[in-house]
């Protein structure tokens, strides 16, 4: 990894778990609190859980999380939950089976060492941003004819290696990705994955205006355009769930981030430390 310039050490401060209850039943919601709850007091840091519903619900209050009521809307919970979250360390995700909370400690595990230093370090420490991408499905015929035809040709043109894919995302979410790399430059083979670990001050700059899911690209196309610190993906063995049935908000919400975006505070001359 090439020098990356010096960010304050975060990997050991007070952690904002953020869970997005969109569809999960309230029989459900508990036995996968519980789950976070435990893993989180055997990580032995300073936490908080939350847990935002799209709508009024019988969910107990309890002392260990936050209920927190948000409109529907994939986006407005996130921004809700996101503006809720009080400590230095950020992460969310969605309240379901499929998102584990031991693939939060591999985000927090990752290693590298940096320019100048004989030990590895944690990778957030040295990052705005922790990411990752659902590799549940394999790859299909035709994309690995497509790699193997092609891997010769960028060696020997390009003098460039292509990595390996990690995995396939479906159609639609690989259409999805194609055009995140082409209006917002991000290059990400998942990039409407609902699993980051952030820091929290960079949200200063970032006010969501996205309703959908479409909020997790916004997420990284503002933070690519601010020069955020990103490391690679973190491949999760989860399997893309069906396309989202709110395509209209989506692309609507595509649009005005496309044409109209807004930063906080305005945009920073260097990301922020």
């Amino acid at each position: 990894m090439p020098e990356l310039p010096a960010l304050s050490p975060i990997s050991n401060e007070p952690l904002s778990v953020v869970l997005l209850a969109r569809r999960t039943g309230e029989q459900d919601l508990l036995p996968l609190l519980e789950m976070w709850r435990n893993w989180l007091e055997s990580q032995k840091r300073v936490y908080e859980l939350l847990v935002v519903v799209a709508q009024p619900c019988s969910l107990p209050e309890q002392s260990w999380y936050r209920r927190i009521v948000s409109e529907p809307g994939e986006g407005t919970q996130l921004r809700v939950g996101l503006s809720q979250a009080q400590y230095p360390l950020i992460f969310y995700t969605r309240a379901e089976p499929d998102y584990r909370p031991e693939d939060l400690g591999r985000l927090l595990e990752q290693k590298m060492t940096p320019a100048g230093k004989s030990q590895p370090e944690p990778v957030i420490d040295h990052v705005h941003w922790l990411s990752a991408c659902r590799v549940g499905m394999p790859l299909p015929l035709w994309l690995r004819v497509v790699r193997w035809l092609w891997y010769p040709v960028s060696v020997a043109f390009f003098a460039h290696r292509p990595q390996p894919v990690p995995g396939w995302v479906g159609w639609s979410r690989f259409l999805s990705s194609v055009a995140a790399w082409f209006f917002f430059g991000v290059r990400l083979h998942d990039p409407s994955c609902p699993f980051r670990l952030l820091r929290r001050d960079i949200l200063t700059h970032i006010p969501l205006q996205s309703t959908s899911a479409f909020v997790h690209i916004e997420l990284l196309a503002k933070a690519n355009f601010l020069s955020c610190l990103m490391s690679e993906e973190l491949p999760l063995n989860v399997r893309p769930g069906a396309a989202s049935d709110e395509m209209r908000a989506i692309w609507k919400d595509a649009w005005l981030v496309l044409r109209k975006p807004t930063f906080g505070s305005g945009r920073p001359a260097s990301p922020p430390v």
